[in-house]
């Protein structure tokens, strides 16, 4: 499974995207997520200093989405998300995002954990009558 270029172009680019996980009760919870990478065509990573439902939740079914849109274009990205606190994605996802911080001159945050996301599906979510909830992936 390759991830289209387009998308993997939009998710360098829009700096926050919209996270949505499920609880048990099949009531969403959507966040926003800055601190994000693209590892590979199937894997993205993304870095825990904040959350809370969305940690529990993941913790639950790791169903995730995320969204990001650069207006008229958008993309949606589906998959299951696993939580690490420690071993090697842990490890590396929290050298890189703090490398990352340190660059940008922000703030180093505690890095409670990353949540690696297997990808399986992508949309278009693209204002358009041609593309919009066209199956990418």
């Amino acid at each position: 499974m390759i991830l289209p270029d387009k998308i993997k172009v939009m998710f360098e680019v829009v700096p926050v995207m919209a996270l949505a996980t499920v609880d048990g009760k099949g009531m969403p919870n959507v966040v926003a997520v800055a601190s994000k990478r693209l590892v590979d065509d199937d894997t993205i990573w993304l870095i825990d200093a904040y959350f809370g439902k969305t940690l529990e939740n993941v913790k639950l079914n790791g169903n995730v989405a995320l969204s990001m849109w650069i207006p008229p274009e958008g993309y949606q990205i589906k998959g299951v998300g696993y939580y690490h606190t420690d071993g090697v994605v842990y490890d590396f996802g929290k050298e890189w995002v703090t490398d990352l911080w340190i660059k940008k001159g922000k703030k180093v945050k505690e890095v409670k954990g990353v949540i690696e996301v297997k990808i399986s599906e992508a949309y278009s979510i693209s204002a358009n009558y041609q593309e919009a909830g066209l199956r990418l992936l």
